[in-house]
């Protein structure tokens, strides 16, 4: 951004204004658009550092602060700032030092003699490198709340304390905590620093978590423009632009998933086939079609394999073994993707396919059932269920834990089961896994974690059922897939493949949405899954 010296002094005296007529908010929006036009705007710097620290957030003011004072380091108002931001934060022997600080640039100032008078030295401070080191620790362990805090406390210590500020918001972001995390983030410069890059990728993934798709968009390219190869930016592009509904730039930018850094680990040493993206031409060919990413994903986009059976001159498929039974049926061979693949002469991850074909809002394949139960299976529940007096409703309430904030997707099995019996249904639990926190809400529910050995099994129990209740995760794909009548329950932000604002979903015809209104807040889509209940029953 560009302007002319005019134009910053004009903002920077109305925000001061703002500031002195104790309009906060306001004046701190014009500091930083002061700042976006002069990023090493001291006085700006200090203000809006000022700002912060009224607003009770001395770590991001303390940030702000030290960039004003490298780029003038004899600011001496600005040293007593930094004192008193650093006295909030609870670190006295660092203030007393930007004290003593400003008595050497402004010697017998009887505030700074006073102020370093009742500025109680303490403790030494702690090593700033070993803080970041114990963070780094933390946040490899999975306690992401011990990492920020010691993350922020290295950034009140270190000369420069972008990286350290980078870093507690990626734990804030872990936390589902995507507010602070902008706020955080507002310390850090947009350009002409290390950290800058990192700085609008961070703020890319917490708009995205507050459904701001647009501006998530402008901040990954803002992250691209400094950084071209920042596969993760690139990926959070493209999950904005698919949630959007823009298919064809969406799905393109989508193929930086095999750039990110697990993806590369996991690729590591491994031989591949060349990748078919559309072409060349498939017949005479043998095209292996490999799952990626999560059970749901690869039962969302399987369905493509019965569109290319009859192009390929011979069609693989590569599934993990619980599902080998129920896709026996859609490829000329399906087989275990841990084992050694036959011959193939070119291969495709599922999650291309969209990409390969083309596909846009208006051409998804969505065409169901395109999975269907084993006959005798389908039999055999018949026969387990027995007759049907009631609305049958299956139910699932919860992923894998262990995908990234797969815990948001948790719907509360203590208010989702009491809810749903309430209307009289006739409840089936679909988990084959229930964790030992949920087994008290079972309350009777009959569950078959024995019996669901594989999806064909629990494909066969579907097919008995009127409808299926589930959260974001594969059963709800399954459920989708075999044309059942499906009650969706998804977490505030949604995943791409829901698009926004919708209650109704292009890939399943015979699904309905439920959104949470905000972040965490299930109570209304329950309800409005029971009252949809009801209305069946």
């Amino acid at each position: 951004m560009t302007a002319s010296p005019r134009s910053d002094d004009t903002l920077l005296r109305q925000a001061l204004a703002r500031h002195q007529e104790g309009d906060l908010d306001g004046a701190r929006a014009l500091y930083f658009r002061v700042v976006e036009i002069t990023p090493d705007q001291p006085d700006a710097l200090r203000l809006l550092g000022i700002a912060h620290l009224q607003q009770g957030r001395p770590a991001e003011a303390v940030a702000l602060l030290r960039r004003a004072l490298a780029v003038r380091p004899d600011f001496v108002e600005a040293w007593g700032d930094l004192a008193t931001a650093l006295r909030r934060a609870n670190l006295p022997a660092e203030a007393a030092a930007c004290w003593r600080q400003a008595l050497r640039l402004r010697p017998g100032d009887p505030v700074f003699r006073r102020a370093l008078a009742t500025c109680p030295a303490g403790a030494p401070p702690p090593d700033a490198t070993l803080l970041h080191r114990q963070a780094s620790e933390r946040h490899a362990a999975g306690d992401h709340a011990a990492a920020l805090a010691l993350f922020r406390q290295a950034s009140l210590l270190l000369p420069d304390p972008c990286p350290a500020l980078a870093n507690a918001a990626t734990e804030l972001l872990l936390l589902d905590r995507p507010e602070e995390a902008l706020a955080t983030l507002e310390a850090l410069p947009q350009a002409d620093h290390p950290a800058a890059a990192t700085g609008w990728r961070h703020r890319g993934a917490a708009l995205a978590l507050l459904e701001r798709p647009t501006e998530a968009i402008a901040a990954c390219r803002a992250c691209l423009a400094l950084d071209p190869d920042d596969a993760d930016a690139s990926f959070g592009e493209a999950g904005a632009l698919l949630l959007l509904g823009d298919y064809e730039a969406g799905w393109a930018a989508y193929e930086s998933r095999h750039l990110l850094a697990q993806a590369t680990a996991d690729e590591a040493g491994v031989e591949r086939a060349p990748l078919w993206l559309g072409t060349p031409e498939l017949a005479g060919r043998t095209l292996l079609l490999r799952a990626e990413q999560g059970l749901g994903d690869i039962l969302q986009f399987v369905r493509y394999a019965p569109l290319l059976r009859g192009r390929a001159g011979r069609l693989l498929l590569a599934v993990p073994p619980p599902l080998l039974r129920l896709l026996g049926g859609l490829a000329d061979a399906v087989v275990d993707d841990g084992a050694p693949l036959p011959p193939h002469d070119l291969q495709t991850p599922l999650m291309s396919l969209p990409l390969a074909l083309g596909t846009t809002l208006a051409t998804i394949p969505a065409a169901v059932p395109y999975l269907r139960p084993e006959p005798a299976l389908a039999t055999a529940w018949a026969a387990r269920l027995g007759s049907r007096r009631r609305l049958r409703v299956g139910v699932a309430w919860t992923g894998n834990p262990e995908t990234p904030r797969g815990h948001l997707r948790r719907v509360p099995p203590e208010a989702l089961l009491p809810a749903l019996a309430a209307t009289g249904a006739e409840l089936h639990v679909l988990h084959k896994e229930i964790a030992a926190e949920d087994r008290a809400a079972l309350a009777g529910h009959p569950s078959y974690e024995a019996e669901l050995t594989d999806f064909a099994e629990t494909a066969a129990l579907i097919a008995q059922l009127d409808v299926v209740v589930s959260s974001c995760c594969s059963i709800a794909h399954l459920a989708g897939a075999m044309g059942c009548k499906t009650l969706i329950m998804l977490q505030f932000a949604a995943d791409f493949r829901w698009l926004q604002q919708r209650s109704d979903s292009p890939w399943y015809p015979t699904a309905t949405l439920f959104r949470q209104p905000a972040r965490g807040d299930w109570g209304p889509v329950i309800a409005a899954v029971a009252a949809a209940l009801r209305d069946l029953a």
